[in-house]
């Protein structure tokens, strides 16, 4: 039976007491590179895991410059104290491009050789085949914060006989007050208090938008106006909906247009409201969201 978090200090109990919503809250990285490393992961878990201390602190550094988000990840199950490992997945994704390699490494310290702009910008490196299925990653790092400890596990233990191979446990993927968070490969949908149900939803191409935090090839505000937009038409339009860069400056103007010819231009803004902590043991600060204001404005 999986049970959510009960802790009333919570920062995932406190944000569904505040109403904070899921929209447009999903990381938006370049790309995503994805190590394997067993075993316990601290804080910042690139350097604070097993991992070579300063090779994890140099790629993960190098990453950041470029664009790119660096995640550590494991097989779900019991995390064994080992220093060793002589072979490590490592998972590349590009959501905006659409591609998805994993691959399987020796030695980490190749990865210092990777052309991280290239991958940016889209540059498949060719470390590794390209899967049939997707990929799962759900974050499990407890040390950066309970939640994802106590949710985040308790999902992965539900879905591993059921995704099999397909399916991580993730270093910090960003909002823990929405554990669990997951991130499906290489669509780039994020979700958040997301079933299992949920999940399996994502991997099928059906997405969930109650546990729907945004897509990670689009800013925030397109990632407003996609959830706007979708709650509309409707979420199995979301392959065929195209979303331009967002103009602007709070508000922003975001232009979207539908595969079988529909436009709409709509305005997002920030808005501040209630507070609460961004994650456990912190102070509470000030809810920001973006919201679409007024009708979009239609064409074609």
């Amino acid at each position: 039976m999986i049970v959510d978090v009960r802790r009333p200090e919570a920062c995932s109990v406190l944000a569904r007491e505040v109403g904070e919503p899921l929209t447009a809250t999903a990381p938006n990285p370049k790309a995503w590179l994805a190590l394997e490393q067993p075993g316990p992961w601290g804080r910042k878990a690139p350097s604070s895991s097993h991992l070579d201390r300063e090779l994890g602190a140099e790629l993960d550094a190098r990453a950041k410059a470029a664009g790119v988000t660096l995640l550590l990840i494991r097989r779900p199950g019991r995390h064994a104290d080992t220093h060793q490992i002589t072979e490590r997945a490592v998972v590349v994704a590009h959501p905006k491009a659409g591609w998805l390699e994993q691959g399987v490494i020796d030695d980490p310290m190749s990865l210092l050789g990777l052309d991280l702009a290239a991958l940016a910008a889209g540059e498949p490196p060719h470390l590794g085949e390209r899967p049939i299925e997707p990929l799962v990653l759900i974050c499990t790092n407890g040390r950066r914060d309970l939640c994802c400890a106590e949710v985040g596990r308790a999902r992965v233990t539900a879905l591993a006989p059921i995704l099999g191979a397909a399916l991580w446990e993730s270093s910090h993927l960003g909002g823990h007050r929405f554990a669990p968070t997951v991130l499906v490969l290489p669509s780039g949908v994020v979700l958040g208090r997301a079933s299992a149900d949920d999940v399996l939803e994502a991997v099928a191409g059906r997405l969930p938008l109650h546990a729907y935090r945004g897509c990670s090839s689009l800013p925030p505000p397109a990632q407003a106006a996609q959830a706007y937009l979708l709650a509309s038409i409707g979420a199995a339009e979301a392959d065929h909906l195209r979303l331009d860069a967002p103009l602007g400056n709070d508000p922003w103007r975001v232009s979207a247009r539908h595969d079988d010819g529909r436009q709409w231009t709509v305005t997002v803004e920030e808005r501040t409201g209630l507070e609460r902590p961004e994650s456990c043991g912190r102070e509470t600060e000030p809810l920001i969201t973006l919201v679409v204001t007024g009708a979009p404005q239609t064409a074609g």
